[in-house]
């Protein structure tokens, strides 16, 4: 009990402190309960040719254990190094292929293709890239194809419709539904950095099969490309941007071995 005979104000501040001490205790336990998340020392990002001008510096580089890149500042938008990975978010306008800041083009431009790019992959975060190529083989092999045809849009894909709930009867597909197309190109020659077949994932809402059209703005198509065991690369484009597929993609490899650092 306390004193009955200390002043109110000395026994607020006790209660205070033993408050306070208490709440310590309890974040302290949880601090150690947590698990401890792996640090990300393997990437460092560095500033080049840095002027009153260029605060920023001309170019951008990544150094990570498995090589260099060197990103011109025209095309960078923003990067990071987390505790777990490294992120370098790239925009480049096509069909040019000129940085955003060059053609003064942003987010909602349809002729924007955004390079998302990750390293320390491999570390186990949600920034893993799945290999669209390999998840086409699968859905192949549990059946979960619906629709398979020449693309009557895009000459020299070929599409494969999966819906996004596998688990909905024929009578439910006929109506409007979410869908997933795979566009696997047709030439065995033209193939993604991990050298599987160029495969290119679109979303449709809609009665399938249908015609895949420009959705308000969204890019609803996608690229992913694993550069190396620690460089992951996610090309998010808008529909449009199909229509000439084939120079886009060797657009993209030149650019991808352009900001290689040898």
């Amino acid at each position: 009990m306390f004193n009955s005979n200390l002043p109110l104000k000395v026994i607020s501040i006790s209660c205070f402190v033993v408050i306070l001490f208490s709440l310590q205790g309890c974040d302290y336990i949880l601090e150690k309960l947590k698990p401890k998340k792996k640090p990300n020392v393997n990437v460092q990002i560095h500033h080049l040719g840095v002027t009153k001008e260029y605060r920023e510096g001309t170019a951008i580089q990544y150094d990570y254990p498995l090589g260099k890149v060197k990103i011109p500042i025209s095309y960078y938008v923003t990067g990071d190094i987390s505790s777990e990975y490294a992120l370098a978010d790239l925009y480049i306008r096509w069909p040019e292929m000129l940085g955003w800041r060059e053609k003064k083009s942003f987010f909602r431009d349809p002729y924007v293709l955004r390079l998302f790019t990750t390293f320390e992959k491999e570390k186990g975060t949600s920034f893993k890239r799945d290999d669209f190529y390999l998840n086409l083989q699968q859905r192949i092999k549990a059946g979960q194809i619906d629709y398979i045809r020449p693309s009557p849009k895009y000459k020299g894909l070929t599409e494969y419709w999966s819906v996004v709930q596998s688990n909905t009867t024929k009578e439910e597909r006929k109506k409007k539904m979410s869908w997933t197309i795979y566009y696997l190109v047709d030439d065995p020659q033209i193939v993604s950095p991990q050298g599987h077949r160029l495969v290119i994932r679109c979303g449709f809402f809609g009665v399938a099969p249908g015609s895949l059209v420009e959705d308000g703005g969204i890019n609803t198509c996608k690229i992913q490309w694993n550069l190396d065991t620690s460089m992951s690369m996610e090309i998010r484009l808008y529909p449009l941007i199909l229509d000439d597929w084939k120079a886009m993609y060797h657009g993209l490899i030149k650019f991808i071995i352009s900001i290689r650092v040898e």
